[in-house]
């Protein structure tokens, strides 16, 4: 019951002021307060807050909030109308050709591929040999799965599932580099057995990072890359000459709810950018590991020369 009476004081407040409104609409000051064809406030409104000599204080008051509603329409009109600024039309026409030209690098770069991978392999193999696995290892099989750059691959006829993508991710990854894996049989040297497993297991779990860092471009090629395809066309909606037309042409608070929605995904893509950043952070500090397991030889070698001994 307590938080019904403020709103039924507030609504009794609100009726009784447009109730009063809609009574005056007779004075002749209020009406030429209301209708008024001038589209701008009078350069100082203080003289009009002054109550006039020949009107009453209801009139005076009933003039006032004839004044200031005439004051809100005012800024309402500017906020509804279209843009008309050549501030903005600049930035229309800019963003349209930054736009383009984003597209075109996009689709020159596309196109590339296909060369720059004959002049890899040409070169490699001295035009003497294109091997069957080609496609394992060439990136155009996860920028366009469907046309890689060995169109019919050998392998389908003997290999039902033959998965491409897959193939380039787990030699990306590594993990077709062999490691055989430390066994309880070896007992020549007991030291060396522990340092080996140690590099299986630091190499080992690196990879299996990797892997799963890079398995995010087997999901999307796997996919068709419909998650590319989605982001393509929304940036290329939200930078179209188009787009900002009908932007500038559009009131304000229909351009209000677009960039609501649009700031709902720009925080879905900052999520992703943070998660991307540590993932570059593991990636850096997993190969700062690699550099220390790759310096073993050397301070081994210190060690000898230092102690006379194998370092354990």
């Amino acid at each position: 019951m307590l938080t019904k009476k403020p709103r039924t004081k507030k609504s009794i407040v609100i009726g009784s002021a447009l109730l009063a409104m809609g009574l005056s609409m007779g004075s002749p000051v209020v009406k030429a307060a209301v209708n008024s064809d001038e589209k701008t406030l009078p350069a100082e409104v203080g003289s009009e807050e002054k109550q006039g000599a020949n009107e009453t204080k209801t009139e005076f008051y009933l003039r006032l909030i004839a004044l200031y509603t005439r004051s809100a329409m005012i800024s309402l009109d500017t906020w509804l109308a279209p843009d008309l600024s050549q501030t903005s039309d600049d930035l229309r026409k800019r963003f349209g050709t930054l736009s383009a030209s984003t597209d075109n690098n996009q689709t020159t770069q596309d196109g590339l591929q296909q060369r720059l991978n004959q002049d890899m392999i040409s070169k490699r193999l001295e035009f003497t040999y294109v091997p069957p696995y080609v496609n394992d290892y060439t990136f155009q099989t996860i920028l366009t799965p469907k046309s890689p750059y060995q169109k019919m691959d050998p392998r389908s006829k003997t290999e039902k599932n033959l998965d491409l993508p897959y193939n380039y991710i787990r030699n990306t990854a590594g993990l077709n580099i062999y490691h055989p894996a430390p066994d309880k049989s070896w007992k020549k040297n007991v030291m060396a057995t522990i340092t080996y497993k140690n590099f299986y297991t630091t190499v080992s779990s690196i990879q299996s990072y990797d892997a799963y860092i890079l398995s995010d471009l087997y999901a999307n090629a796997a996919n068709g890359n419909q998650l590319t395809q989605d982001q393509n066309n929304l940036m290329a909606q939200a930078s179209s000459d188009t787009w900002f037309a009908q932007v500038l042409a559009e009131n304000g608070m229909t351009v209000l709810r677009q960039i609501l929605i649009f700031n709902s995904q720009v925080y879905v893509l900052l999520v992703q950018l943070l998660q991307t950043q540590k993932e570059m952070l593991a990636v850096n500090a997993m190969t700062n590991t690699l550099m220390i397991l790759g310096n073993r030889f050397n301070e081994s070698q210190l060690y000898y020369n230092a102690t006379g001994a194998t370092l354990p």
